[in-house]
């Protein structure tokens, strides 16, 4: 299922994703970002700076519909990064599963 609006407060997953307690970046997620020459402290530094405008839906997880993902894309130099992410235990954890280039935003803006 796919809706317009957030599962998930972006307040509340900035305050989770600013501690090592509550933060969990998949392999996946963290090799994205690698490639694009992002450290874990610039994955927090960049999702710190999403806002609400940069939110485009939020789609239930492939194998559990219970369980939402949250999708933003936002622009970053001469890019825009794809960020999907959930919060599991009633939203004290963040899962960021994808950090990448969003290369359909780009060639959408072009």
């Amino acid at each position: 299922m796919i809706k317009k609006k957030p599962a998930y407060s972006l307040d509340t997953a900035k305050q989770l994703i600013q501690s090592d307690s509550t933060r969990k970046i998949a392999l996946g997620a963290l090799k994205g970002a690698d490639s694009l020459g992002y450290s874990e402290e610039e994955i927090v530094r960049f999702f710190l700076t999403l806002e609400r405008k940069d939110f485009f839906k939020a789609e239930t997880q492939h194998n559990n519909h219970k369980i939402w993902h949250d999708y933003y894309s936002k622009h970053d130099g001469d890019k825009y990064i794809f960020i999907k992410f959930k919060l599991l235990h009633d939203d004290i954890v963040i899962i960021l599963t994808s950090f990448k280039e969003d290369t359909n935003k780009a060639t959408q803006e072009d």
